[in-house]
C-alpha cells in the first residue's frame, strides 16, 4: 500500500510539473521569404558599374521551433531567426525576433559593415505595411529601405534594401558605391 502511494505521489508530481509548463511559440516561418538564403549558400554582389563583385557566404541560418520551459520563466521565452553571412572583409547578418507575449511587434536588426559593430536596428509591428514596390534593373520587387542618417553614424553602409524572396537586394556605401545582387 505504502509503493502504490508513493507511485501515485510521483505521478501526480510529475503532472504537476508538466502542468507548469509554458509552450514557447516557434518562430513564424512567412517571415524567412526575407532571409530564403541557405547554409553554404553563395551570394553575390556587383557594384554599380559591374567592375567588382563581392561574395559573401552563409555561415548560419536557423530559428526556433517551438520549446517549452517552465511558467514562471516564460517572460524569457522568445521567437528568433538569423541568418549570417560573410566574406574576408564583410559580415551580413539579419534576425528577426519576437519577444515573449508581443502579438504584433517584431524587433529585427540587420548588421552589414566593414567593422562588424553597428548596423541597424528596426521595429514593426506589420512588415506587410513597410513593403513597397522597387524596380531595380527594370524589375520589381516587395522591398523595405532601412537608412541611417550619414553624418550620425559611423558605419560605412547607410542604407540596404531588404527584398522579398531575395533577402539583401542593394547596399549603399556613404563612398558612392552601390552593391546589387547578382540574380542566379
Amino acid at each position: 500500500m505504502k509503493a502504490q502511494k508513493i507511485i501515485l505521489v510521483a505521478l501526480f508530481g510529475m503532472f504537476l510539473l508538466n502542468s507548469c509548463k509554458y509552450e514557447c511559440p516557434c518562430f513564424d516561418k512567412s517571415l524567412l521569404v526575407w532571409m530564403p538564403q541557405e547554409y553554404g549558400d553563395k551570394i553575390q554582389f556587383t557594384n554599380q558599374n559591374n567592375s567588382d563583385t563581392l561574395t559573401f557566404t552563409v555561415t548560419k541560418k536557423e530559428y526556433t521551433d517551438s520549446y517549452k520551459i517552465q511558467r514562471q520563466n516564460r517572460e524569457s521565452c522568445d521567437a528568433y531567426a538569423e541568418l549570417i553571412a560573410s566574406n574576408d572583409a564583410l559580415l551580413y547578418s539579419i534576425s528577426f525576433d519576437k519577444p515573449y507575449q508581443s502579438d504584433y511587434i517584431l524587433d529585427g536588426g540587420i548588421r552589414l559593415n566593414y567593422n562588424v559593430a553597428g548596423g541597424f536596428t528596426f521595429s514593426f509591428s506589420d512588415i506587410n505595411k513597410l513593403t513597397k514596390k522597387y524596380i531595380i534593373n527594370n524589375k520589381s520587387y516587395n522591398a523595405i529601405t532601412f537608412e541611417q542618417d550619414t553624418t550620425a553614424n559611423n558605419n560605412e553602409i547607410y542604407k540596404i534594401i531588404l527584398a522579398e524572396d531575395y533577402g539583401l537586394l542593394q547596399f549603399y556605401e556613404k563612398s558612392g558605391e552601390v552593391w546589387t545582387l547578382i540574380e542566379k
